[in-house]
């Protein structure tokens, strides 16, 4: 039975191995040299390329990685001090696969419900002798239909609807509070809906927040985007970087990537980033226009955490469409969707 430090390392290395598999080689003499590790430094030849070089040294507990493509260790591996050559060893643990499972998403269709309507109740009309003719038609009298004009709903005081950054799906509960002079806090509901029936007066911020609801969103794929934009074989969008820097130093990196299989492997609670912020999720304002109205973005660096707001000095409401883009952390290939 594999430990789930096993099952980490495993995931580590077929990350690596499919890594190297689709480096391109522009030399045999590719040298990686691990430092700052729990032994000394050591040097490998014929690595796939810097991702993989850099995944190698994280796993042998290395935190510093030189790579050179035209170097070999013999050479000094980009003139440094000559360091003993590894030969890693052909024969590993035999490792369970995770393979990321696709998971389909039922949409319910609303159906018409059928009004029952009630039928008119035909008058007969007698013959005026008793020849005999044609059998009386009988004709029924229209019933006169009410119609009801429905009722607008009232414009909340300050509203708006929270949306994910990718296809615009709408997210449930997710704890909206306004501070400032007049606190207050709400819910959005599965439409991503939410207001608050009047606000102010004077200054105040409307600012999300939500924890948990993860859907299976997090795998070794989010792992291996990050692996790829390392390398220069991807690029990220803003709102991808965001959820990517699940260590909230600020920037994307290999610890991400090993943070997001750790995460995965149940061998982390929570990410860091989500500690600094005190909530899983990011949020980006993207509100309608509005007077005396101040956007904040959300930012995460050197274990500080500024959370996504919307400032009104002051608020002038009724104020409508002040939205939120949400951003789940960990989940850079975007693939969250709302549960059924």
């Amino acid at each position: 039975m594999y430990d789930r430090s096993t099952r980490l390392f495993g995931l580590l290395w077929m990350l690596s191995v499919a890594l190297t598999l689709a480096a391109p080689r522009t030399a045999e003499a590719m040298c990686c040299l691990c430092r700052s590790c729990g032994v000394a430094p050591f040097c490998v030849d014929g690595s796939g390329g810097s991702v993989a070089c850099a995944t190698f040294c994280v796993q042998s507990g290395c935190a510093s990685t030189v790579f050179d493509s035209v170097d070999s260790c013999a050479g000094g591996c980009g003139v440094q001090p000559d360091a003993p050559t590894a030969t890693p060893s052909a024969t590993r643990t035999e490792t369970p696969s995770a393979t990321p499972t696709a998971t389909a998403t039922t949409t319910a269709t609303l159906s018409a419900t059928p009004t029952d309507t009630e039928t008119p109740t035909p008058t007969e009309t007698p013959t005026a002798t008793a020849t005999a003719t044609a059998p009386p038609t009988e004709t029924p009298t229209p019933t006169p239909t009410v119609s009801e004009t429905p009722t607008p709903s009232p414009t909340p005081g300050l509203g708006g609807r929270i949306r994910y950054y990718v296809a615009e799906r709408p997210v449930e509960a997710v704890t909206v509070a306004v501070l400032g002079d007049a606190p207050a806090s709400t819910s959005s509901d599965a439409s991503g809906a939410f207001g608050f029936a009047s606000a102010g007066p004077g200054n105040i911020a409307l600012r999300p927040q939500k924890d948990g609801d993860f859907n299976d969103a997090v795998t070794s794929l989010d792992a291996a985007f990050v692996l790829q934009l390392v390398a220069g074989l991807r690029t990220f969008s803003a709102d991808q970087r965001l959820a990517a820097d699940v260590t909230g130093n600020g920037t994307v990196s290999t610890l991400d990537a090993v943070r997001i299989l750790e995460f995965q492997a149940g061998l982390l609670a929570r990410f860091e980033s989500a500690e600094f912020c005190g909530s899983d999720w990011l949020f980006r304002p993207d509100p309608a226009a509005a007077a005396n109205q101040t956007l904040v973005q959300p930012l995460v660096s050197s274990g500080v955490c500024q959370p996504g707001r919307i400032n009104y000095t002051p608020v002038e409401p009724p104020l409508g469409g002040q939205d939120f883009v949400a951003i789940l952390l960990g989940d850079c290939t975007g693939n969250w969707t709302p549960a059924p």
